[in-house]
């Protein structure tokens, strides 16, 4: 990745140790003189709703569901057979003892949950919108700029995205104050416009 990318994707999770990860690829990367070459992009799903509460309510009803239907023993065993560094990311998440949705929060509105139920890519940003485009933010700052967001049901969870959290990312490039992330082409001609606003 040091060497040839463009970009590289992660997977959410503690902002810590993602901030952690961009530093360790620029760090490779200046060896091949490619330190401010490579863009980051976040894998995360989104639980969205009008405020925290509401949305802490259906990450409840995502937790609970999956207890219910024994998908947690079912994650737990197919962690098994992960590489080592998602079997390693698992553990560090899921690893411990938990009794109710609020013990997967490993940061505001920043929820493991998915995982531990079983639905990739495991980490979500769970609550209002403002809070959201808080989390979006905080990322951001980190060095991404990119971000591949998904939820559960997809229809619904986009439309809310697209309503309320994009709306505070489109302001014209020139005020933009992180991250040069032009339209960028992709494999099939396409474009793809990035985040606009830190």
């Amino acid at each position: 990745a040091a060497q040839h990318s463009d970009y590289y994707l992660m997977l959410a999770e503690d902002p810590a140790i993602v901030a952690g990860h961009i530093a360790d690829v620029r760090e490779r990367a200046k060896k091949f003189g490619r330190a401010d070459a490579i863009r980051f992009g976040l894998s995360v799903d989104v639980i969205l709703r009008e405020t925290d509460e509401q949305a802490f309510a259906e990450a409840r009803r995502v937790f609970e569901e999956g207890v219910r239907a024994g998908t947690v023993q079912m994650a737990a065993a197919r962690s098994e057979q992960m590489s080592d560094t998602n079997r390693a990311r698992y553990r560090r998440y899921h690893g411990r003892e938990v009794n109710g949705y609020e013990d997967l929060f490993v940061g505001p509105n920043l929820w493991a949950g998915f995982g531990y139920v079983g639905i990739p890519p495991g980490f979500a940003f769970v609550g209002g919108y403002d809070s959201v485009t808080a989390r979006i933010r905080q990322f951001a700052d980190l060095g991404i700029s990119m971000f591949f967001i998904n939820g559960y049901p997809h229809l619904e969870e986009i439309y809310r995205l697209g309503e309320h959290v994009l709306p505070h990312f489109r302001t014209p490039r020139a005020q933009a104050a992180a991250n040069d992330l032009r339209p960028v082409p992709l494999v099939g001609g396409q474009g793809l416009e990035g985040r606009r606003n830190g």
